[in-house]
């Protein structure tokens, strides 16, 4: 598949990040919260959408987060991200490097050499994109042009997320949208040809024939219902989930909230439960063990 050519230049804005001291053997509590308020939660994808089926857990625990974290369809990132660059890590257009083609400006705003970003794996790239979304402020400029991403159908919520790619910071466009008109170009450079001229309308078009060759499979939804808790943790394990956090370039309390969401109990135990928890917890077990931890089956 065809990659699109040229891209606005990425962010050089840097987030401010405030330091946490706590007081030794004190524990910390950390709130970890997966719902948001005045809109539907996001779809939990399993499968499909064009992840590669040899993909780890760990790719799909990134575009769920990422999806919780901006109120989009996970489906619509894959897509995104096969329009992009067809899930190659390494992946290289001119200036742009990775799954989802990111400038020099942003690598450098990750204080990542090109050679060490395009050496992420899938799913601390997708977390990057994660951090790229907040640089450019995209829940603020959605809400405040009105638009509910959760409210889009599934193609033109890609659309969007194209449109994002090629215009971040544009205005005109998503002016239109919100008033119903998907006719405005996103860019006047010419882009792909597979999506016409880039109006939401034509790239919608386009990623309605491709989630029909590629239909997107989620989680049910009584198992992607969310619930607020408090978690008491040591400084000793809290110190190594921010590191751990650190490496991947991800909010800690993700890798906590991911570790929660991969390793489930079993409804029916049975003799072949570990293997799948392994299969399916991918590093969340390996955090877990490195804890200090040992995952037992029980049958209460």
């Amino acid at each position: 598949m065809g990659k699109t050519s040229k891209r606005m230049r990425q962010p050089a804005t840097k987030r401010a990040t405030k330091g946490t001291t706590t007081k030794p053997n004190v524990k910390r509590t950390t709130k970890l919260t997966t719902t948001r308020a005045a809109a539907p939660a996001p779809k939990q994808l399993k499968s499909g959408a064009s992840v590669p089926a040899q993909s780890a857990a760990a790719v799909f625990v990134a575009l769920n987060a990422v999806a919780r974290s901006h109120n989009v369809d996970p489906a619509a990132i894959a897509g995104m991200i096969n329009t992009e660059s067809v899930w190659d890590t390494t992946c290289v257009t001119g200036q742009y490097i990775g799954l989802t083609q990111v400038g020099p400006d942003f690598v450098q705003f990750m204080k990542l050499t090109r050679a060490q970003f395009l050496n992420l794996p899938a799913d601390a790239q997708i977390n990057a994109y994660d951090t790229w979304l907040d640089c450019y402020k995209f829940n603020a400029q959605m809400a405040s042009y009105n638009i509910t991403m959760t409210a889009l159908p599934l193609p033109e919520h890609a659309a969007v997320l194209q449109g994002m790619q090629f215009a971040p910071n544009g205005k005109a466009w998503k002016a239109a949208l919100a008033k119903g008109d998907l006719a405005v170009r996103t860019t006047p450079t010419q882009q792909a040809e597979f999506l016409g001229d880039t109006s939401i309308g034509d790239m919608q078009r386009y990623y309605g024939g491709f989630f029909k060759k590629y239909p997107p499979a989620y989680v049910s939804l009584s198992l992607s219902l969310s619930l607020s808790l408090s978690l008491s943790l040591s400084r000793r394990r809290l110190d190594f989930f921010k590191r751990e956090a650190k490496k991947r370039r991800a909010p800690y309390q993700r890798i906590i909230r991911a570790l929660v969401d991969t390793y489930p109990r079993p409804r029916h135990p049975s003799s072949a439960w570990d293997e799948r928890v392994k299969r399916r917890a991918g590093y969340g077990l390996k955090l877990f063990d490195r804890l200090g931890y040992h995952y037992k089956r029980t049958h209460t």
